[in-house]
């Protein structure tokens, strides 16, 4: 399934798991405030990853017509999703991270997103 909106976890604790030929390994547990999601909106590839609540949780769904006033008005939202992204990549905690180690320098990866996220949204570079 790909995730086309930005998800944030309002109150619980979720776990992102991927299986591998040793079984489910956790990538990442995740808890107020945080985000999933974004990786599919950005590059369009479909989740490999479970994501499942470990106790009770409320997340919210930000579409990208929801999304898009945000990122216009506040750029500094999306250059904080773009190093949040290049975070979680450089620590394999990313669904999509074999593909993009091999696609992007590490290096290069928040502009990477930088540009997708700009591209996505139509919004000029606040770079």
């Amino acid at each position: 399934m790909t995730l086309r909106s930005l998800f944030i976890v309002g109150e619980g604790v979720l776990s992102l798991t991927r299986a591998e030929s040793e079984g489910e390994i956790e990538l990442l547990r995740m808890g107020p405030g945080d985000h999933f999601g974004e990786i599919g909106m950005l590059t369009g590839t479909s989740a490999t990853v479970r994501i499942g609540a470990l106790i009770p949780a409320t997340v919210y769904e930000l579409t990208k017509d929801d999304l898009s006033p945000v990122l216009q008005a506040r750029p500094v939202v999306g250059q904080g999703l773009c190093r949040a992204l290049a975070e979680r990549q450089a620590a394999g905690q990313l669904d999509a991270s074999s593909e993009l180690a091999e696609a992007v320098p590490a290096n290069r990866l928040t502009t990477w997103f930088s540009e997708r996220l700009h591209r996505l949204y139509d919004i000029a570079s606040a770079d």
